[in-house]
């Protein structure tokens, strides 16, 4: 199985509800895990663009990288905090007629975006073009597996008859005092890194729909611990294996594809019968 974090899931359930398939962990479908992303910290328009372009995108040796900002591991478990990147982004001021006319000119006449706000890639926008409000403090963090954020399922069946999941979650408090602390924690290090001055708004509960499906097929060392073995083996089964996000039993910050591509490898070279 290889449909991703809600899919693979599903596939599981449905043969569990019809008593093919026994979880001995009661994992499957649950520990379902996103990627939360915070928006309340805004650095003013005062901060110099020119100390912030290494966090813009760049492209190096054909590749296209970007600076992020991240947390010393010694803070991270000293604090309990969840691990996390920070992104910055500029925010765009609202266009005047005459901007939005220079705007068509730069891209008719010379191949240039000036699209508003511009995103990554800003820094390469010449200076007149950088009228920027202020910066975006984006932090991705990483969202603690629990049980009761789940996939169950539905009443609802698709158009072949199988029936839907439906999607059980709430940010549990554990992860709201996280967040707070998170958030104060990097707050402080903008400070002392001479970022500022920076406005922070009220903590409401993350964006979580950054589309990253995980943690529903969770890995573990026995049958007791989770729905595959490492090699993403179904428990009991001798020839059905997971592959994907759905394997993992925690989420991190980074995005999950290529740690989905090497479990993917890694599992091809099991199959074929070589090390993994």
């Amino acid at each position: 199985l290889a449909a991703g974090g809600v899919e693979n899931a599903r596939m599981l359930l449905v043969e569990a509800d019809a008593g093919k398939l026994h979880d001995e962990s009661g994992w499957l479908g649950r520990g379902f895990m996103e990627h939360p992303r915070d928006y309340s910290l805004t650095l003013a328009a005062t901060v110099p663009s020119q100390r912030l372009e290494f966090l813009d995108t760049h492209v190096v040796e054909g590749a296209t990288v970007c600076g992020r900002l991240a947390l010393r591991e010694e803070a991270i478990l000293r604090e309990d905090l969840p691990n996390a990147s920070v992104t910055v982004l500029p925010m765009g001021r609202p266009l005047r007629p005459f901007h939005w006319r220079l705007e068509r000119l730069a891209r008719r006449r010379f191949g240039v975006s000036l699209s508003w706000p511009p995103g990554f890639g800003w820094s390469r926008l010449p200076r007149f073009a950088r009228p920027f409000s202020g910066f975006q403090v984006l932090i991705n963090f990483e969202e603690f597996p629990h049980p009761d954020n789940r996939l169950v399922l539905d009443t609802a069946t698709d158009a072949l008859g199988v029936r839907r999941t439906r999607l059980q979650r709430r940010w549990q408090r554990a992860d709201a005092t996280r967040h707070e602390r998170l958030r104060s924690r990097v707050a402080l290090g903008l400070a002392e890194i001479g970022l500022g001055p920076l406005s922070i708004g009220p903590l409401v509960q993350p964006d979580a729909n950054s589309h990253h499906h995980m943690g529903t097929t969770r890995m573990g060392a026995d049958a007791k611990a989770g729905v595959t073995d490492v090699h993403g083996q179904v428990f009991g089964t001798d020839n059905l294996f997971v592959a994907g996000a759905s394997v993992f039993p925690a989420a991190g910050f980074a995005n999950p594809t290529l740690t989905s591509i090497a479990l993917s490898l890694r599992l091809a070279r099991w199959l074929k019968g070589g090390t993994a």
